[in-house]
Parts: structure tokens; sequence; C-alpha cells
């Protein structure tokens, strides 16, 4: 399957679908380090698998979907929160027993929404500027 076909996929589907196979993947990741904790080559690999689905879901969020900013923040910034809570009570059935840890969670998420939604903002900005730039100096060249 080629990436163009892969993003154009992801930009015509549901957020939640976007969301949905976003969090699955960053679950798997958190689960293969939280049940083989001591394994240097699985932590390594988990991790390169999240930053690769976390990258993949920025770009196509920021630039190939016209998405909200708050929308463009609740996917970025709620799943890997969510992901990485599913995979606890996968690993750990009782890490929910607790009234701390329900009470993080819902404090990372206020925290993480906005803030990714900002950096959604920002990025789009900032490509909007450059692209204004460009556009600009080649219109002078013409002339």
């Amino acid at each position: 399957m080629e990436l163009e076909n892969v993003v154009d996929r992801a930009r015509g589907s549901s957020p939640l679908v976007l969301v949905l196979s976003f969090g699955g993947v960053l679950t798997l990741a958190n689960l293969v380090s939280t049940l083989a904790p001591k394994s240097a080559l699985l932590a390594l690999l988990a991790v390169l698998v999240w930053f690769a689905a976390a990258l993949f879901v920025f770009v196509v969020v920021t630039w190939f979907r016209q998405d909200h900013w708050l929308k463009a923040g609740f996917i970025i910034g709620l799943t890997p929160v969510v992901a990485r809570s599913i995979a606890d009570v996968i690993a750990h059935p009782d890490v929910f027993a607790s009234l701390d840890t329900s009470t993080g969670l819902l404090l990372r998420a206020i925290i993480a929404v906005p803030v990714c939604g900002g950096v959604v903002f920002g990025a789009r900005w900032l490509t909007a500027l450059i692209q204004g730039a460009d556009a600009s100096t080649s219109r002078a060249r013409r002339s």
C-alpha cells in the first residue's frame, strides 16, 4: 500500500477512525513496554512505533485534514493519554481503584487538549505564513 493512499484514506475518514487506529497502535506500543520492562530491544521498538504513529497523525491532522484546532487537539492530545490508560488497565487491572489515577488522567486531558490544539494551530499558521512569503517572492521575481 502506498503512503499516498494511506494519507488520502486518513484525510477522508471520520476523526473517530483516525483516533481508534492511532489509539490502538499506541496501546499496543505501551503494552509491549509494560509487559516486558527488561527488554531493551522491545522498548526501543515500542518507542519507534509510538514515534512513527504520533508523527503520522500529527502530519495528517495538521496539514491534510481541515479539522478545527480544538478537535485536532482532542485527536492528538487525548488519544495518547487514553491509550496509556487502557494499556495500564490491561496490564494492571487494579490501577483505577484509586481516585488519584482518575484525577491525574483528567488533569492530563485538561492540559493536553488545548496545548496540542495550539501546536496544530501554530503549525498551520506558520505554514500559511511561509507559503505566503514564498508566493510573494515568486510574484516579485515574475515582475
